[in-house]
């Protein structure tokens, strides 16, 4: 439906998306070199990404999600819906940092 939107959504979560199944590195507990040595999988991901990809991906995850919809799309009924999952089970406004 909305094919510009969906390929920028992809393109930032196809790199990420094995992730999801991974245990997270422990930082607290692991040491320097340990942490680095666990991360490596993760850099490779944001390398292959590619700079833009990684400044749309921090921007996705840091911008309140009404910046996000307002570049995508015009219709604020669209922008409503498709914007809820920034917001639902999250006490903010979509106009706080970090709901995009």
């Amino acid at each position: 439906m909305f094919p510009k939107y969906e390929d920028f959504i992809e393109r930032i979560v196809r790199p990420l998306e094995s992730m999801m199944d991974e245990v997270p590195v422990n930082v607290r507990q692991s040491s320097k070199w340990k942490l680095l040595n666990k991360s490596w999988p993760l850099l490779r991901r944001v390398q292959q990404m590619g700079i833009a990809n990684v400044v749309d991906f921090y921007e996705l995850m840091t911008a309140p999600i009404a910046k996000i919809m307002n570049r995508w799309f015009e219709s604020d009924v669209l922008k409503a819906t498709i914007g809820t999952d920034g917001v639902i089970g999250f006490a903010a406004s979509p106009y706080d940092s970090g709901t995009g």
